[in-house]
């Protein structure tokens, strides 16, 4: 599953607690998204530990496939909510974020109080709970997916990241941030809501330069506040996203 430089990360890690778990729960699922993408994109099989997930300093996560040094990949993203964890790669050219919450492991009001700004927070007052519940995750998660996607996270001041108009029932909400406005797209069921955001790239694109290291909770990898302890499976218009269920294997 992992290759040698990752396991080297990965018994660095702390044996007790978490971590480990949700470290490679994350990179599995990015894992099988770049080697569904290849294998759909280029007729190319990767095994898992022919993919390293990397990280820049600010904590995104992007591909490297030593096999194939000048293959261009797709920008990536993992999210992780409770027992479950999402990857999602992009297409060549954009930049991609996802963010996912279940309903039931997250508390409403601990979002408000740091998540929204007094105008976004007074913006739900008027809703009944359930209605309530799903806008707060869902324009949080869409926040979320946004950082991500500009690769810079939240900086521990989701308040720099506004909501603007958005709609629930068509799953669109625009997210802006230092004079750039991010349109993120809603995927909501009964039991999760998905936040998915591109940006096409502005920029003439170099190869990320990062090294593998531990991520914060709020970086821009993951900032759910629940660790995981499994993978969930979803695909978001064409983009891959691939995990596993279940109890971790020991790195191999």
């Amino acid at each position: 599953t992992l290759n040698n430089n990752e396991q080297d990360f990965w018994y660095g890690l702390p044996i007790k607690g978490t971590r480990r778990a949700e470290w490679l729960l994350g990179r599995i699922a990015a894992k099988d998204a770049i080697r569904q993408w290849a294998d759909h994109e280029h007729n190319i099989k990767l095994a898992p530990a022919d993919v390293e997930i990397r990280s820049t300093d600010a904590g995104k996560p992007y591909a490297y496939v030593s096999a194939f040094p000048e293959l261009a990949l797709p920008d990536i993203s993992i999210s992780r909510s409770g027992e479950y964890v999402v990857a999602v790669a992009g297409k060549l050219g954009e930049k991609i974020g996802v963010d996912m919450e279940r309903l039931a492991e997250v508390k409403t009001d601990d979002l408000l109080k740091g998540g929204f700004t007094t105008g976004e927070a007074a913006m739900f007052d008027a809703l009944d709970a359930e209605t309530k519940t799903k806008t707060v995750l869902g324009l949080w998660c869409a926040k979320e997916a946004a950082a991500k996607a500009a690769a810079t996270g939240l900086e521990y001041n989701p308040t720099l990241w506004n909501v603007g108009m958005f709609s629930l029932d068509n799953g669109i909400v625009n997210i802006t941030h230092e004079n750039r406005s991010f349109e993120c797209r809603l995927y909501i069921t009964a039991d999760e809501i998905l936040a998915v955001c591109r940006i096409t790239e502005q920029d003439s694109a170099t190869g990320p330069e990062g090294h593998l290291k531990e991520e914060k909770k709020e970086d821009a990898e993951s900032s759910s506040p629940v660790p995981d302890q499994g993978v969930k499976q979803a695909e978001t218009e064409k983009t891959g996203a691939a995990g596993r269920s279940g109890k971790p294997p020991a790195p191999h």
